[in-house]
């Protein structure tokens, strides 16, 4: 369940999903906070078209790495987050940094697709369809593909101020 799985990204560590092919709908966001690898194992992650799927914060002001596999994140919104044009940035992934040390986080995604995301339509800052990051000590995305998103800036993915920003063998197309 969706509660299991936000239990596990609490908790930080080693994660294997274990529904094969299946997808699981949130009814809302998933939040990673620390150290976590989470490895789908072929799963969708779906926003059923009303949540982003997955928000990646510091609250503890911690330097960590989120390392997302063998996934889809399909059918995010931000856009009916509340907030800032940046909170209604990221349908499927966002870290939009706020107060917290830059260059702290990196981001990892190994064969992961990111499909169907929305976030803000209009906005000088915001956007990222599939994926919205700000100060990233890293984002690094291998063999993975990030398409039909929609965002004002950045339909597929949008970076500010990341310290490196690593594509490999990743497909961007139709956003």
């Amino acid at each position: 369940s969706a509660a299991q799985l936000q239990a596990a990204l609490d908790a930080g560590g080693a994660i294997r999903l274990d529904i094969g092919n299946g997808t699981l709908v949130l009814a809302q966001q998933l939040r990673v906070t620390r150290a976590t690898t989470l490895d789908a194992g072929g799963a969708t992650l779906s926003g059923g078209g009303l949540v982003r799927v997955i928000e990646v914060s510091n609250p503890a002001l911690a330097n960590y790495t989120f390392n997302l596999l063998n996934a889809t994140l399909a059918n995010g919104n931000a856009r009916n987050a509340g907030g800032t044009e940046l909170a209604r940035s990221g349908g499927a992934i966002l870290n939009d940094h706020g107060a917290e040390p830059w260059r702290a986080v990196a981001i990892r995604l190994f064969n992961v697709r990111l499909a169907g995301n929305l976030a803000v339509q209009t906005a000088q800052d915001g956007g990222g369809g599939g994926l919205y990051v700000v100060g990233l000590s890293e984002l690094t995305i291998v063999g993975s593909s990030i398409e039909n998103n929609q965002g004002s800036n950045g339909g597929g993915l949008y970076s500010l101020g990341s310290a490196q920003v690593n594509l490999y063998d990743t497909t961007i197309a139709d956003n």
